[in-house]
């Protein structure tokens, strides 16, 4: 009835419809983790979804990335579930992914309680890199400096991560910091290195550039030498040829390469190559000052690429000048008389070696050995020589000692026969008398000097 009809008009019901968890949008954060990576890497993307009330959020993620030409494209990337507040998912980067930093957005996705949410981060595609090392040259026990060099593919100077260098299959030191694209690091050669060890150098990854490893580097060890100087003498104000020759380890020619000369430590002219003998030649000019005797020659090899710098010593003789002064001697016709020569050095010392060539009138020069300062050779003199003979002498040139010649002759005077006529005396005994006699040579001329010696039978 009308009644009724009034009654139920003024109780209509009304019903609350209650929002979503009273719009939960707002009461959590979406959280994305940065991510570094290289082209074709597999990485996790991670967000996590953090309720401000403390109430568990379920539900699903869904991740994006913004590429290309000013990130303005978006491509759906991976969906994962939210478990215990967290969503992941795997992703591999693609190739055609260009480098530098790209936008990795995390959306919630709506539920029965839950709006949509939204974060954000970067990833970070690393520039890539080109290392090299260079070739290094030292020798056994040498500390050296060895040097890379990190270029990015974006012509950007590395001014951020380390460099790890490498001696063969080893690591040597710690990871060096590098400034300016460059690296170095001091390294001592151990005894055991071989030549022509590989080096190699390894850019560590940062989140800016990639990793990468130099080609094969070479560490050559220079070999070691020998250098073998002849002794040499030559004569103030001559000039002296200085000869040495070079050899490796076996004994082989070293055919490059140079060297200094020093006489008694003062370096002589300039560098000298080795020749394709392995042979050094030097021309030195006597000073007219050089002082007599010995002085050292050193033969300094110069280091270089393959091989070590080394010393040879040798010894240069100045030859002291020597006098010869003959001996004048007297002798009998058809006899025999010892020729004489005395031979003294500059400071009138007797030389004690050497050898004298020593000439009697017209016959040869006889060889004659110097013993404590003098050389002698015995003469026949002929049976009818006469008057006065003369000799001469040379002293042979050898390592110690300058040749030189007699100054003057030495002479052999050659007696005259004499004739002694006893005059006759008569006399009583122990009566005093004078004995007297006649003394002729053999030119019938009288003797006018001499000795007389008388005997009584």
């Amino acid at each position: 009835d009308e009644e009724d009809q009034e009654y139920n008009i003024n109780h209509i019901l009304y019903y609350n419809i209650l929002p979503r968890s009273v719009n939960y949008t707002s009461n959590f954060i979406v959280n994305v983790s940065r991510v570094v990576a290289d082209n074709g890497d597999d990485v996790e993307l991670i967000a996590n979804i953090t309720s401000r009330d403390g109430r568990a959020i379920s539900g699903n993620v869904d991740f994006y990335l913004e590429w290309g030409a000013n990130n303005m494209t978006r491509t759906k990337i991976g969906t994962a579930t939210v478990t215990d507040g967290t969503a992941t998912t795997n992703y591999t980067i693609p190739s055609i992914l260009t480098t530098g930093e790209h936008t990795l957005y995390a959306i919630f996705e709506e539920t029965d309680t839950h709006e949509t949410g939204t974060g954000y981060n970067t990833l970070m595609i690393r520039y890539g890199t080109s290392t090299t090392i260079n070739n290094a040259i030292a020798s056994i026990g040498e500390t050296i400096t060895l040097t890379a060099n990190v270029t990015a593919t974006d012509n950007s100077t590395i001014n951020e991560g380390t460099i790890q260098f490498m001696v063969g299959n080893s690591n040597v030191g710690s990871p060096v910091n590098v400034s300016n694209g460059t690296a170095t690091y001091n390294y001592t050669v151990p005894s055991n290195t071989s030549d022509g060890t590989i080096i190699k150098a390894i850019y560590i990854a940062t989140d800016n550039y990639a990793t990468s490893t130099s080609s094969d580097g070479v560490l050559s060890i220079r070999e070691d030498v020998t250098v073998t100087v002849n002794n040499i003498s030559a004569n103030r104000e001559g000039t002296a040829t200085i000869t040495a020759t070079v050899t490796d380890t076996n004994d082989d020619p070293v055919t490059s390469g140079n060297a200094q000369l020093y006489i008694d430590n003062v370096s002589v002219g300039s560098l000298v190559n080795v020749d394709n003998n392995g042979e050094l030649e030097f021309s030195y000019s006597i000073p007219n000052d050089a002082s007599y005797g010995s002085h050292t020659i050193k033969v300094t090899y110069q280091q270089n690429d393959r091989y070590n710098s080394e010393d040879g010593t040798g010894t240069l003789t100045v030859r002291t000048p020597v006098t010869l002064t003959p001996v004048n001697v007297s002798a009998n016709k058809g006899g025999t008389c010892t020729v004489t020569i005395q031979v003294k050095d500059n400071n009138n010392t007797a030389v004690t070696s050497g050898t004298v060539n020593i000439t009697v009138g017209n016959s040869s020069p006889v060889a004659c050995t110097v013993v404590s300062g003098e050389a002698s050779t015995t003469y026949n003199v002929p049976a009818d020589a006469s008057g006065t003979i003369s000799f001469s002498a040379s002293y042979a040139q050898n390592d110690n000692y300058q040749s030189s010649n007699t100054s003057t002759n030495g002479i052999i005077t050659i007696r005259k026969e004499v004739t002694l006529e006893v005059s006759t005396a008569n006399a009583i005994v122990g009566e005093t008398i004078t004995l007297s006699s006649k003394l002729t040579d053999e030119d019938d001329d009288p003797v006018t000097s001499g000795t007389v010696e008388y005997e009584i039978d």
